[in-house]
Parts: structure tokens; sequence; C-alpha cells
């Protein structure tokens, strides 16, 4: 088993130990660093061109987005390796703007990427998202990309998604180290190792090698139009496009390797499998979303779930134990389970739960009693509300009808994200 470690602001490593040689880095760019109380974001800001754009467009929507975001924190600045610009108006035009941006300028399927720094007392995800005061709407309004610069280059395209996986649940940092695992432990053909050779993507001793960094994102996924269209939410993999073919490569593998517990469906899969199969693969998501259900667990450590959770997956009625933000501080635990099935993991986790307690009492290794229940201060009353509600209001969401089946997935706030952030 591979197992992540940080070794240095700009870099993440899997320790391979025991794995073939070269061991495998994946380079992550440090995006954002706090300087002087500021926090110092690397941004890639992609403006979409078109043919019948103005001119000194692009410059015009650069000005206007540097006023939304000082209309946020009055204090926010950009940052080039030359200059500083705390005033909209000293964002020139023309080749004077290709001066100043030009050497940062990429281009990538009608979109300009231009980078520099962003300084500001907000993150970006608060100056974007915040439900008081974020810029999400002028940002789709005037069809502006703005986020992090993860990579070494500025574009950013998507290879693929995630299926039987949902990210109103999952934590994302689960996801990474499942996919860091699998770069990891995959053997990697020669012709591949050759690859990123030729990706230059850093010096590094000769018993090593840098794997494409990438980015893992919840997002909503489409396909076709008016009737015939199908949404899905999922996890979508993205890198700069320069390294999409390599990394879909080696996640369709994965896919094909069973021992990995991860699927996968590339980008432009489409042109192989045909329009039908891929709308049937966004529906069996959007299926798999409405049947899925979980239940909380609580005051299990994480060598208490190391014994336990092998005893769990032996019954057909629990897919897999996810960790949640309280894991580490109270031994919050989520059980994934189907609806028809969740009476049966309930009582299968209620049997393997007395063993563990029965072999835990034996050992005298038992803190707190690992049980399905709150044990916070007022339980009582949120239990005893919670039964009343689902007596007298019994759940009223039905399944899709047969002939509109799964085309949009179950409504939850994940659903807000936009497909282009």
């Amino acid at each position: 088993m591979a197992h992540p470690k940080t070794t240095s602001d700009d870099e993440f490593v899997i320790d391979n130990d025991g794995l073939p040689f070269p061991k495998r880095i994946i380079k992550q760019c440090v995006a954002t660093k706090e300087i002087n109380d500021k926090l110092v974001t690397l941004l890639s800001i992609g403006f979409k061109k078109s043919k019948f754009e103005k001119v000194n467009e692009i410059p015009k929507k650069h000005r206007e987005l540097l006023r939304q975001i000082q209309a946020i924190d009055s204090t926010a600045y950009f940052e080039t390796t030359t200059t500083v610009i705390e005033d909209p108006t000293d964002i020139p035009n023309g080749n004077d703007y290709k001066e100043l941006f030009g050497e940062k300028e990429e281009i990538f399927r009608g979109r300009v990427y231009i980078g520099c720094k962003l300084h500001s007392s907000l993150t970006l995800s608060n100056i974007k998202w915040s439900p008081t005061h974020g810029i999400l709407e002028w940002l789709k309004k005037e069809n502006i990309q703005l986020d992090e610069k993860r990579y070494i280059k500025l574009a950013e395209t998507s290879v693929g998604f995630i299926p039987y996986m949902n990210p109103a649940v999952i934590l994302r940092s689960h996801i990474r180290q499942l996919v860091d695992e699998c770069l990891v432990e995959i053997e990697l053909k020669e012709s591949e190792i050759k690859k990123l050779e030729e990706f230059n993507l850093g010096e590094c001793a000769e018993d090593e090698i840098y794997l494409p960094p990438y980015h893992i994102a919840k997002t909503i996924i489409g396909f076709g139009n008016g009737k015939e269209r199908v949404t899905t939410s999922a996890f979508q993999i993205r890198c700069h496009p320069d390294h999409a073919t390599f990394m879909k490569c080696i996640l369709c593998r994965m896919h094909v390797e069973s021992k990995y517990p991860l699927h996968f469906y590339p980008e432009g899969a489409i042109l192989i499998d045909g329009p039908e199969k891929y709308r049937s693969i966004l529906k069996e998501q959007n299926e798999y979303l409405f049947g899925m259900t979980t239940f909380p667990v609580h005051a299990i450590s994480h060598d208490q779930m190391e014994v336990l959770s092998p005893k769990l997956l032996e019954h057909r009625s629990i897919r897999r134990v996810i960790k949640t933000q309280q894991t580490e501080e109270t031994g919050r635990w989520l059980v994934e389970t189907t609806k028809k099935l969740e009476k049966q993991a309930k009582a299968h986790f209620d049997n393997s739960l007395m063993q563990l307690e029965q072999d835990l009492v034996a050992l005298k290794t038992l803190d707190k009693t690992p049980n399905r229940s709150i044990t916070s201060w007022g339980a009582n009353d949120i239990s005893e509300l919670v039964t009343n509600i689902k007596i007298h209001h019994p759940d009223t969401q039905k399944e899709p009808k047969k002939e509109n089946s799964w085309i949009r997935p179950p409504p939850h706030k994940t659903c807000s994200y936009p497909t282009f952030l």
C-alpha cells in the first residue's frame, strides 16, 4: 500500500517502498501562500475569445475583474513579474497588455489564459462562492474562468469522471488518496516512462520520476439537447491538456484492473461507444445517486475501523465506509448502503460492532463505546424529533417516471456547481 506524505511546499510525494523503481512523485503547485498577512494566490484567468470580439475586449474584462474583486476586498491587487496593479485603470490595452501578461498567455479551445498573482485578505473560494458577495454570477455572465494555477502551465481540461461515487457525501481528499495510490502502484509501460521524461516536470534523483499534476473537482456533467439531455453530478479529474492522454491511459487501465476500488469513464469515449451508451452511463450514475443512502456511526477510531471494515464489507448490503470531516476528532464515519438494503446493513453493522466491542473489552482497549447514535448534548431531543418527522412526514421523493428515468441527478447543493469552474 502506498502512503502519501508531504515533503515541501510544492511537492506531494508517494512513498512506494517495495514497488519497482522509479519512485513516482506527484508534483503539485502551491497556488496560495500567506505573505505579510495577505493571501497570495497564483491565478489562471481564462477569457473566452471569439472571432467577432472587439479590440481590447480582454483587457477591458481584466480591468472589470479587478473592480469586482476590489468591491469585496478594497485592499486586493494584481501582481505580474514586473508590475503591481492596484488601480484597474493601470491595466493597459494593445501591445502594452501583451507585454505585461503575454509571457503568461496560453490559448486552448478558444479561451485565452492569463496568469498573474492576486493579493487579497480573502481566499479565492470566498471571492467566487460567498452567498453574500461572491462574483460567481458575474463570472458566468462574462464567460470568465477564474481559478488557481494548479499546473506548470495555465490551461486545464477534463480527463473523465469517476462514476459510482457521490460527491455530496464522499470527501474529495479520500478520492484523491485512492487515485494517488493507483498512479503509484499501477505498472507503467516503458513508453509511458519515456513520455513522463518528455514532460520535463522537474529535476529529480535518478531513481525518481515526476507524475503529471491533476485536480479533482465536483461538477455537473451533461450531454444532449432538449428532452434528450442528461445531466449528473460526479467527481471529475482534470489536468493540463499536454498530460491528458497519459492520464487517460493510466486511469482506464485502473478501471480494467478490478483490484482498484475506483471506476473511470474517460472523455472522448463517446466517439467509440456512441451517444446512447454515454447517456446510459450518465443515467446509471443518477440511478446510483437516487438509490444510495448512508447512516452515521460514532466513536470509532482508525485502528478500530481497520478491524471492523473488512467484516462490514463481507455483506452485500454495505458498499463502503466513508471518512468524514469529524472522523479524526469524534470518530464519526458514514456507512454507505442502498435504500432497499438499509435495514439489513444496519443489522449487519450492529452484529459486527457487538463482536468488536467484545474483543476490545477483552483487550481492555475500549475508551468510548462505538455506536450508531448521536452522542452529543441534546441527542435525545434530536432523535425524538427525527422519529416524529419520519412518522408524520414520510419520504415523498419518488423515483423518476420510466419515460424520463434518471435524466437528472437528485436535488442537492452540489448540483449548483457550474461545469466550467
